[in-house]
């Protein structure tokens, strides 16, 4: 299962990469690096640039040391992001809904069947739209837009009340805001980003 929108797992494989390329590049004398690190990426990317950024510079900083980042519209905080989702009416894109729900349930070990989040029959679709042969247009076409719809009532309920406190500290140990950098951050930011929220940037910006 791919880890979205999970901080460490995406840290630690970016450093295995980093590793990667330093030991190619001391094997291959065409190719030449210097102690620069600059990080980034956009969405998903953004989030993992932000959360490599953290990664290193509080486990790997003995290997390396990051020169300046730029995660650009990433969902940096995930408590923002799920409450905000959840108390729309409608969002476009399901399918990253029910990505992180697998991907949650999975790797942080919620173990929770899809019909406690979700209605029939988009909780008997989720685990085989989310099984890695399916593109997140195709995943879309087969939920629904309606929060209202896709969601139970009794999980709205909940999540926007005081229950749900196991996801809720899932999100708040995946959220990529309370911390403070060392190397230098440029956030960057849609303002009419439909899909991921640009209060994430301010909220990280500010925190």
């Amino acid at each position: 299962m791919h880890p979205y929108q999970i901080a460490e797992p995406y840290g630690t494989a970016v450093v295995d990469l980093l590793r990667a390329t330093r030991q190619f590049a001391a094997e291959n004398d065409q190719f030449q690096i210097n102690v620069q690190l600059f990080l980034t990426g956009y969405s998903e990317g953004g989030y993992v640039a932000m959360a490599t950024h953290k990664l290193i510079e509080e486990k790997y900083a003995d290997e390396f040391t990051v020169t300046a980042s730029a995660p650009m519209a990433g969902p940096h905080d995930m408590t923002y992001t799920s409450n905000r989702i959840t108390s729309r009416e409608t969002y476009s894109q399901p399918g990253y809904i029910s990505f992180t729900y697998m991907s949650y349930n999975t790797i942080e070990k919620l173990n929770r069947p899809a019909n406690d989040f979700f209605q029939n029959p988009y909780a008997e679709r989720i685990p085989k739209l989310m099984d890695g042969s399916k593109t997140i247009g195709e995943a879309n076409d087969k939920l629904t837009t309606n929060m209202k719809s896709l969601f139970t009532e009794n999980f709205i309920a909940e999540f926007l009340g005081d229950g749900e406190q196991e996801l809720k500290n899932a999100f708040a140990k995946n959220s990529l805001v309370d911390w403070s950098p060392n190397a230098p951050i440029m956030l960057v930011h849609g303002e009419n980003d439909i899909t991921v929220g640009y209060n994430n940037s301010v909220i990280a910006r500010d925190k």
